[in-house]
């Protein structure tokens, strides 16, 4: 009977052994195959969490990237470009002011091609516009993040500005009001009423 039990158990580890170097020859074998260690708990899913956030870092980047070519679109130079170009051939200048404590700054002037409106040009130019504002007037450049856009309304009065929607497809353009930086008003001859074709003439015989 012990001599049985004996056998028994002898039976039993050699069998227990030989599955254990099976499972690791199968290990050795995929590690050779895969050229690193094999972790078998990633079978489980445990490199799930990492992909998902891989993931999401990409599509971040993609957001990321889409802001960068918005700003880029809204340049200074682009927009007043643009707006001389629309003035030269009859579009209406807009003044556009920012205001703070109830105090309005004229700012500059924002033109337009139809159909688009005047609203929709000052809220495309929102961001120049507050920008230029303590350009324009030193005195807003510690609370410029206060800021109020607006533009003038049906009475020549200047309101605050009302969120607008605003088509991919819209034409529009900015000029800043002439400032001690000559950054609008670096070429001579520029003032807010001036003819914008004229103005490279001008020069050019200054």
């Amino acid at each position: 009977m012990a001599m049985a039990v004996r056998l028994s158990l002898v039976i039993t580890m050699t069998s227990c052994g030989a599955i254990l170097v099976a499972q690791q020859a199968s290990t050795s074998m995929l590690a050779a195959r895969h050229g690193r260690h094999f972790d078998v708990r990633m079978m489980a899913g445990f490199g799930a969490p990492a992909a998902k956030g891989s993931k999401g870092s990409k599509k971040g980047s993609k957001t990321s990237k889409k802001g960068v070519g918005k700003t880029a679109e809204l340049s200074p130079k682009r927009q007043w470009d643009k707006f001389k170009e629309l003035v030269s051939v009859g579009a209406e200048r807009h003044a556009v002011f920012a205001q703070l404590d109830d105090k309005w700054t004229v700012v500059g002037s924002v033109a337009v091609a139809s159909p688009g409106t005047a609203a929709q040009a000052a809220q495309f130019n929102k961001r120049l516009i507050l920008e230029h504002a303590p350009r324009v007037n030193p005195a807003l450049q510690l609370r410029a993040k206060e800021l109020v856009c607006g533009l003038a309304g049906a009475d020549g009065e200047p309101e605050a500005l009302t969120k607008q929607e605003v088509a991919t497809s819209l034409e529009c353009g900015f000029e800043g009001a002439p400032d001690a930086t000559g950054k609008y008003a670096s070429v001579r001859g520029t003032t807010m009423k001036s003819d914008p074709t004229a103005i490279l003439g001008s020069a050019a015989r200054g």
